[in-house]
């Protein structure tokens, strides 16, 4: 029988566990922990988080590490910029 100082709680489920589950990162329970996204560059579940191009759009789950690495291939500043493109709206010529 499980005592109940070894009981503990799913930070994001809420349930109670015993001593015999398993506790992840977080104090997750072994299905909230499976039910995280990997991250696209390293394959962690820790620190990931959904990111976002120039333009708004998805680019999936990345952690730290690699959204600050070259890792993360959609860096906002490689975007082309339209103010370089070689046409002006100002006649100062």
């Amino acid at each position: 029988m499980t005592n109940q100082n070894e009981m503990w709680e799913c930070s994001e489920c809420g349930d109670t566990q015993g001593r015999h589950d398993m506790c992840f990162e977080g104090d997750l329970c072994g299905e909230c922990h499976e039910m995280r996204p990997n991250c696209r560059g390293c394959q962690t579940k820790s620190n990931v988080s959904e990111q976002s191009d120039a333009y708004g759009y998805s680019t999936g789950y990345w952690c730290d590490s690699c959204y600050e690495s070259d890792r993360y291939p959609y860096r906002r500043d490689r975007y082309f910029d339209e103010s370089y493109a070689g046409e002006r709206l100002e006649d100062d010529y």
